[in-house]
């Protein structure tokens, strides 16, 4: 059986590299934590050509200043990683238990688009800011499910000494900066 990433998992994980940034002070920046996953990725899938994560993370990011819930970032992208990985729709739950098939696998790459993901994010996003209150469950990530253990070991993994050296941060966090600030 082919292991390609499901799109679930790819939009979970760039909410949670999104997370780690809001919510770390590890003097990480979005790039290096991005390169975790996009790395963790690799080592879990076969996928080759999946799409970069710190490419979409800016969208979440640049959405959330969009709709004005800089300070509350934090508690969006948890509700959004809570029902990206709990649901598959508003209506059903997804099943880790199944019997006929693997959900953590998909047997064809189905790359998202970025677009398409960004577009999923902002939906969401719009509906809990009219809200403006914890859907799901507060401070829920992927490092404190069990459903999934290789996403929460890769979650949980510490962030590469040598990539905190880069040199190249900074023209990322530059470019963060002017689209999304932290509280």
């Amino acid at each position: 059986m082919s292991k390609h990433c499901p799109r679930w998992v790819y939009m979970t994980v760039v909410a949670q590299a999104c997370y780690d940034y809001v919510t770390l002070d590890t003097g990480a920046g979005l790039l290096i934590i991005s390169h975790k996953y996009d790395n963790g990725l690799k080592e879990i899938y076969e996928d080759a050509d999946l799409p970069k994560v710190d490419t979409v993370a800016l969208e979440f990011l640049r959405i959330c200043s969009e709709l004005k819930i800089n300070q509350n970032s934090e508690h969006v992208l948890s509700d959004y990683l809570y029902f990206k990985f709990n649901y598959v729709n508003v209506a059903l739950r997804r099943n880790f238990d199944s019997f006929m098939s693997d959900i953590r696998y998909s047997e064809y790459p189905r790359y998202p688009e970025t677009e398409d993901t960004a577009n999923n994010f902002y939906r969401f996003s719009k509906t809990w800011a009219k809200k403006k209150k914890v859907l799901y469950d507060k401070a829920w990530n992927l490092k404190t499910q069990d459903q999934f253990i290789e996403l929460r070991d890769l979650a949980n993994k510490p962030f590469s000494n040598e990539l905190l050296k880069m040199q190249d941060i900074n023209k990322v966090e530059e470019k963060l900066t002017s689209i999304w600030t932290k509280k």
